[in-house]
């Protein structure tokens, strides 16, 4: 079904904070980001009206993309996010060093 990200459980943000950090991990690691869709569990396949990870550093951001306008399926959204987030043409990559120190978001 479709889910609202501004209006969901603390439990299912939690959820999905925990996986959009493990497929930030993932993509860091030059493993696949959608290896940790399974910890969605049944939110992987909910729908959303689009999804962003935004990864900050401080005050600095060190990455923010997603999609937006079209209904997709979470899990495939956020792996897909978080996969251009760690990648973000518009800075340098996120290195292993610094995620020890990232905070992230998804919107």
């Amino acid at each position: 079904g479709q889910i609202d990200l501004e209006h969901i459980s603390d439990s299912d943000q939690q959820t999905i904070l925990s996986a959009a950090a493990s497929m930030i991990r993932n993509t860091v690691a030059e493993n696949d980001a959608a290896s940790a869709i399974g910890q969605l569990g049944e939110l992987a396949q909910a729908t959303v009206d689009g999804v962003f990870i935004t990864v900050k550093r401080g005050d600095s951001l060190r990455g923010c993309c997603g999609c937006h306008g079209k209904p997709v399926r979470l899990g495939g959204a956020m792996a897909d996010a978080a996969t251009r987030t760690a990648r973000d043409p518009r800075l340098p990559p996120v290195s292993p060093s610094e995620l020890p120190f990232l905070n992230l978001s998804v919107s």
